[in-house]
């Protein structure tokens, strides 16, 4: 896909509020936050042990730039973190690995 998609998606992650991320995430499959390209979606919460949240940045389907708008006609999840239930991470963390998991994903399918 190219830069542009790279940079968007990563400025995404950088500007999801601390308070979405911090102070109880939502058990249930639900939107976290979204812009017009992006969205973090909690999916579920894994069966164990140990139990964390499966969250996810997706490629929203009609997004704004035509390599996001492609990328979003399949429903692509681009990155995904695991955050355990019974030992919160902060914000940073949560960001920080969810930035790294899109950076390997787009590298090693070269989508972007």
């Amino acid at each position: 896909m190219g830069k542009k998609f790279r940079k968007a998606l990563l400025a995404f992650i950088d500007g999801i509020p601390d308070n979405k991320l911090e102070g109880g995430l939502p058990s249930i499959q639900k939107t976290i936050y979204e812009d017009e390209n992006y969205r973090l979606d909690m999916q579920n919460l894994t069966t164990g042990p140990p139990k964390c949240y499966n969250i996810q940045v997706q490629v929203n389907r009609h997004a704004l730039f035509t390599s996001a708008r492609k990328a979003g006609q399949k429903g692509a999840t681009v990155g995904k973190v695991l955050v355990p239930v019974e030992e919160p991470w902060t914000a940073w963390a949560i960001k920080e690995t969810l930035k790294q998991s899109c950076i390997d994903f787009g590298d090693q399918s070269n989508q972007f």
